[in-house]
């Protein structure tokens, strides 16, 4: 059975934030519990999003399938693990970017490029670069 783009819609989005979140992904974590001042996590930042690919092929999801939610993520602010969390956990929509030409017409710049992943067939790994 086909997992589908992890977004907002799929059934398993709860599951994937809750992975995400824990010790297989991000591991948030207090490092003196019940300080909220000490609060830390793991991701490497920048354009990384190796532990969602890895969640994400961990539940079923196809190459194309996580092609299409890492560009997800990033269309929502999650360039990288935690911001996935940060910026597209919650409902809120990011606004696209606008420009009027001299003619009128609204045109859309990106931000920034699309991500570029790349899949091992040998072992089936899959790694945005």
């Amino acid at each position: 059975m086909s997992l589908g783009v992890m977004n907002h819609d799929n059934p398993r989005w709860q599951e994937f934030r809750d992975r995400l979140e824990g010790p297989e992904g991000c591991n948030f974590r207090e490092k003196i519990p019940g300080d909220r001042e000490t609060l830390t996590w793991d991701c490497k930042a920048g354009r990384d999003k190796t532990h969602a690919i890895a969640i994400l092929t961990a539940m079923g999801a196809t190459v194309s399938e996580i092609v299409a939610s890492c560009e997800y993520f990033t269309a929502q602010g999650g360039f990288c693990d935690c911001e996935i969390l940060f910026n597209v956990g919650t409902r809120r929509l990011r606004p696209t970017r606008r420009r009027t030409t001299r003619r009128g017409l609204v045109a859309r710049r990106r931000k920034n490029p699309r991500p570029r992943i790349v899949t091992n067939m040998d072992t089936g790994e899959v790694t945005e670069l």
